[in-house]
């Protein structure tokens, strides 16, 4: 059995084109919502209730609660529980880098190069990132509930009810990210909804549970196919590095 904890953040915004990576200017963290999650055996993913991190109703989270969200990564890290996001590497841990005090940073940067991110791993190895919703779509798990820009207007509203539905919204984000996760594991790869044709489509075979630093040691695929604009590795991992 393997033991990981799956985690999304909902925030006000996203980050500025930044060719450095930076971590300035960034979106503040609405919201976020961990849960554990535990792998019994192929495809099948047993879940521990949803743990909830979040400011008051309309506000964001402040430094010290920031920082109380990666410590428990980082304690729950050393227990042999690995994170898990879905572009995590490109964005959640990145948004938290950004909004931690200057103490937790380095730790932030170890921990997003070593935990595990389907989406970075089937970047690496078809060179294009897809997203979480159309895996969903392709292998018919359970769908996202909404949008980030959902998730803003609520938030705004600065009330319990707004930051429930938006909390609910978030934890239901990291059930599809699980099952998801799931699903690309009894199939030994991912599958994904394409958008030029609406049909499904398949990677090569994949492990999902490999870590980021793992997929780091690999060759870079060339993907020059897409254009001088293409994404990179770098894109992902040089606010990290």
């Amino acid at each position: 059995m393997s033991k990981y904890v799956a985690f999304d953040v909902e925030t006000n915004g996203l980050f500025p084109d930044c060719p450095g990576g930076c971590l300035v200017g960034g979106p503040s963290i609405l919201c976020a919502v961990t849960m554990v999650v535990t792998r019994t055996a192929t495809g099948t993913m047993l879940c521990d209730p949803a743990i909830h991190w979040a400011a008051n109703p309309g506000q964001t989270m402040a430094t010290a609660e920031v920082d109380e969200l990666l410590e428990y990564l980082l304690i729950s890290n050393a227990k042999g529980l690995v994170p898990m996001t879905w572009n995590g590497l490109g964005f959640d841990f990145r948004v938290l880098c950004a909004n931690c005090s200057e103490a937790k940073r380095e730790d932030c940067k170890k921990l997003s190069l070593n935990h595990v991110d389907p989406m970075f791993t089937f970047f690496c190895q078809r060179g294009f990132p897809v997203a979480l919703d159309s895996v969903a779509n392709a292998y018919q798990t359970m769908r996202k509930s909404g949008s980030g820009a959902d998730a803003i207007t609520d938030w705004s509203e600065g009330t319990e009810d707004s930051k429930k539905r938006v909390l609910d919204y978030c934890e239901r984000d990291v059930a599809v990210l699980v099952a998801a996760v799931a699903a690309c594991d009894m199939m030994e790869r991912v599958a994904w909804i394409t958008k030029s044709k609406g049909k499904i489509a398949y990677s090569d075979r994949l492990d999902v549970f490999r870590t980021t630093s793992e997929c780091l040691c690999d060759s870079e695929i060339d993907n020059s196919w897409m254009g001088s604009d293409r994404p990179t590795r770098l894109s992902f991992t040089r606010w990290a590095i």
